[in-house]
């Protein structure tokens, strides 16, 4: 049994960040518990189970191995808090500063990890620039310049990584009113996260790449994790790619905790059965098949040399994800998307596949 809370310290230092696979928590900060309140006139009427997403605490959360954090923040009665709503229903979840000072307590005994927090669908009216600059945290940014993708995982030990969505907290030409100035700044530690556009460079934090189709069928997020792999091993090799390992609408928790019964049969075709919990291992095990067997074939519209440079750096880790994002983070789950990490059984799986 891995000790999920020091996984990373068996990494080599050298790696960088897009040499590795991570767990990551979607909607990390709306887990049951007294932090979480539902919100809207459906309140009365619709289950929590359609709004939680977690199972504990952030610190919860990191102690089972999650290192990538998706914190969706909102004025809630004049607290910023974490939230989950669709038109405002939903719910909302632990405040800006429980979120904060759970990754701070946890990477205070733990020098050997790092944690990153993807702030987006957030405003600027929140002020949690300031208020992550204001907080004790602040001496634990990690303020690396550049592309965040290429840094050393010994440079990230210890570190709070924070990237901000670039479109809301970077430049804003404003044509009626007066322009909205950068609230980026990697001297700070506010580092800009950007999705994936050909052609784009990331010098000022991190990209990342991946399909997501809100979707409750696990065959559909599965078919939308293989288009995301196969998508990103004909990118360049500057980004993460962000595996939307999550199963949407309905009640949450059911979907991703259900057992599988194995293959059956629909109209002719065969399809997976259980949540995303239950088909981890197979997900897993298809990924590292297609990385063995991408490597040898490449796409007809990719530039020679640039393939070969893909290849040359990513290995055997052509279509592996580098964040595996998923609900109801858990010991098991985490466990095995850890072990991806494990050369040895990578080096297994391409001689089989």
């Amino acid at each position: 049994m891995i000790d999920l809370s020091l996984w990373s310290s068996v990494l080599n230092n050298d790696l960088l960040l897009k040499q590795i696979t991570m767990p990551g928590s979607h909607d990390a900060t709306i887990y049951d518990g007294a932090d979480f309140t539902k919100t809207g006139i459906t309140k009365y009427m619709v289950s929590r189970n359609k709004s939680i997403t977690q199972s504990g605490s952030i610190a919860h959360q990191c102690q089972l191995g999650s290192r990538f954090f998706d914190v969706r923040l909102k004025l809630a009665d004049g607290v910023v808090r974490g939230y989950h709503q669709t038109a405002g229903q939903g719910g909302v979840g632990a405040s800006a500063d429980k979120i904060l000072d759970d990754v701070d307590d946890f990477l205070r005994g733990r020098a050997s990890e790092f944690v990153i927090l993807r702030i987006s669908h957030t405003s600027r009216d929140t002020d949690i620039v300031n208020h992550v600059l204001n907080h004790r945290i602040a001496n634990r940014l990690y303020k690396g310049t550049g592309n965040v993708a290429n840094a050393r995982i010994g440079d990230l030990r210890g570190k709070a990584i924070c990237i901000f969505d670039a479109k809301k907290f970077g430049f804003k030409k404003n044509r009626l009113m007066k322009d909205k100035a950068s609230q980026l700044s990697q001297a700070n530690g506010i580092h800009a996260f950007h999705k994936y556009s050909a052609g784009a460079t990331y010098h000022d934090g991190l990209g990342v790449c991946g399909c997501f189709k809100g979707s409750s069928s696990i065959n559909e997020v599965l078919g939308n994790a293989v288009q995301g792999a196969e998508e990103h091993a004909c990118h360049a090799d500057d980004h993460l790619f962000f595996m939307y390992w999550q199963q949407t609408y309905g009640n949450v928790e059911a979907n991703t905790k259900q057992a599988s019964i194995g293959i059956k049969t629909v109209k002719g075709q065969p399809k997976l059965t259980g949540g995303t919990h239950a088909n981890t291992p197979g997900m897993i095990k298809l990924m590292q098949q297609k990385s063995a067997l991408s490597a040898a074939y490449r796409p007809k519209d990719m530039d020679p040399a640039l393939w070969q440079s893909v290849v040359t750096t990513r290995g055997d880790r052509m279509c592996l994800p580098n964040v595996i994002s998923y609900d109801f983070i858990n010991a098991k789950t985490s466990e095995e998307i850890v072990l991806i990490n494990d050369p040895g059984t990578r080096q297994y799986i391409r001689r089989r596949a």
